[in-house]
């Protein structure tokens, strides 16, 4: 290799490391914004931050890269899409979501979409699979009350509007990024409420056993009896007692700003414990009805199941799509038209 031509790569490379670490550190600034300003207050900050998220970014670009390409949505390929088919019940239901989803109205009237010809997103959907008693042909024999399992998809929701594929992958990132920051300021403030909570209670257990010491010493034992005082008595010092370790750990775990730094950094530290994309395979029927294995007149239908910590599992599928599937009303002619122009 020429020295002149060395020095060319080695000059892009820098400037590929040195965009890729500005781009590292708009993105701690982000999460900074998002969990708690007052981090910024703390030395080295960003070097606490910056493996972590680095991780993050791994595990994003590992669960991009592990989606399959995004799916072409059109009314003509419903009856030839498999996965089209199990999504909508009718081309019609496309058409009904893409009509009526407003954040998607909005992005196809803006200066990014402008002159776009196709749009890429996101599509969301629960899974389900229910049983039923139907009608199975077997040769030339019909059987009847033959248990059945039916796929449904639904609760459809579209996100991360792009006009390119490099940038629906930077609104991936960006979104499970999001999601660890909310997390973080979760833990975060969880931890604030939970002190505040057991410092309000144990004060007012300290009262109250104030109270029954003080009720054992006079007359109240003629009604309520010794030994039901003091039963009462006892149960409040053990509920003090662990109101007051567990207050005891909070204050070593979550005892100022600093402590909340290291929330957020093992929260994205972590982002590969309780995030991971499951992939399945469907054997379906034009009826959707889900069989054992591929037969005639069965579809294999690849999914990916999206797992996030405790919440329901979603098929997530990368699409793309027309402009022109979403229908403007004559209210959105202009910016339809203006759209069609390439101007804004």
């Amino acid at each position: 290799m020429a020295l002149g031509d060395w020095f060319r790569k080695w000059r892009e490379q820098r400037l590929y490391e040195r965009q890729a670490q500005a781009r590292l550190g708009q993105q701690i600034d982000t999460v900074i914004d998002a969990v708690d300003p007052r981090l910024r207050m703390l030395i080295g900050y960003r070097q606490r931050l910056d493996p972590a998220l680095r991780h993050a970014l791994q595990v994003a670009d590992t669960l991009y890269a592990a989606l399959p390409p995004p799916l072409e949505v059109a009314h003509t390929r419903w009856s030839q899409e498999p996965l089209l088919r199990a999504s909508f019940t009718t081309p019609e239901a496309i058409q009904e979501l893409f009509d009526n989803h407003r954040v998607l109205r909005r992005f196809l009237s803006s200066a990014k979409a402008r002159g776009a010809t196709t749009i890429y997103a996101g599509l969301g959907m629960s899974l389900q699979l229910s049983k039923r008693f139907g009608h199975m042909l077997q040769g030339d024999v019909v059987q009847r009350e033959v248990a059945q399992q039916v796929l449904s998809l639904g609760d459809h929701r579209l996100s991360a509007f792009a006009t390119s594929l490099e940038a629906l992958e930077a609104q991936v990132r960006e979104r499970l990024l999001q999601e660890l920051a909310m997390r973080s300021t979760q833990a975060v403030f969880g931890a604030r409420m939970r002190k505040e909570s057991l410092t309000e209670e144990r004060t007012k257990l300290r009262m109250r056993l104030r109270l029954y010491e003080q009720e054992a010493l006079g007359l109240a034992t003629f009604w309520h009896g010794e030994e039901l005082i003091e039963r009462h008595t006892d149960e409040l010092r053990k509920k003090l007692a662990a109101a007051e370790h567990e207050l005891g750990e909070l204050q070593e775990s979550a005892a100022d700003i600093d402590d909340f730094l290291d929330m957020t950094v093992e929260t994205f530290s972590s982002a590969g414990k309780d995030t991971r994309l499951e992939k399945r395979i469907f054997h379906l029927d034009n009826m959707n009805i889900h069989h054992d294995g591929p037969g005639p007149g069965i579809a294999e239908v690849p999914m990916a199941l999206l797992h996030i910590a405790k919440r329901p599992p979603r098929v997530i599928r990368l699409i793309r799509f027309s402009p022109d599937l979403v229908k403007f009303d004559s209210r959105d002619g202009l910016r339809q038209a203006a759209r069609a122009l390439g101007v804004h």
